[in-house]
């Protein structure tokens, strides 16, 4: 996915892409499921990520990295220095492809694409991770 595809989003509410893109399906997890671990086991399934910066649920900014750079970011988030840290709670990063857009907020919450769902819901039923999943209109 190009930079430019969404960019006409900026300054828009996150919904406002879900619905765009058709991401109809909910999933959280119910346990502490690493985004990294995550990240890991679907990046087969991520088609060119972005990574979505919004404060307070509006698109703030759209940043392009590659994979390798987005899990080293997730590392370094650990140690309190990556990337993906902020000590602000309104500030959310999120991962999208088109398909799925991933926020990890102590547990992992994604919206995707009914044909993207059944993939993500073997990668958590292999995984033993307790999560629910609901329509979202």
């Amino acid at each position: 996915m190009e930079k430019e595809e969404i960019e006409l989003f900026l300054g828009k509410d996150i919904s406002e892409l879900e619905n765009s893109f058709g991401l109809n399906q909910y999933f959280e997890t119910k346990t502490n499921y690493s985004l990294q671990n995550y990240l890991i086991k679907i990046t087969p399934l991520l088609k060119d990520p972005l990574v979505i910066r919004s404060n307070d649920g509006v698109i703030e900014d759209i940043l392009k990295l590659d994979v390798l750079t987005l899990r080293k970011a997730l590392i370094d988030d650990k140690n309190h220095k990556g990337l993906f840290f902020t000590r602000d709670f309104e500030t959310v990063f999120y991962l999208f492809d088109g398909e799925t857009l991933c926020l990890n907020m102590g547990c992992l919450i994604l919206t995707v694409k009914e044909t993207t769902a059944q993939k993500i819901e073997q990668i958590l039923i292999k995984d033993s991770a307790e999560y629910f999943r609901e329509d979202i209109i």
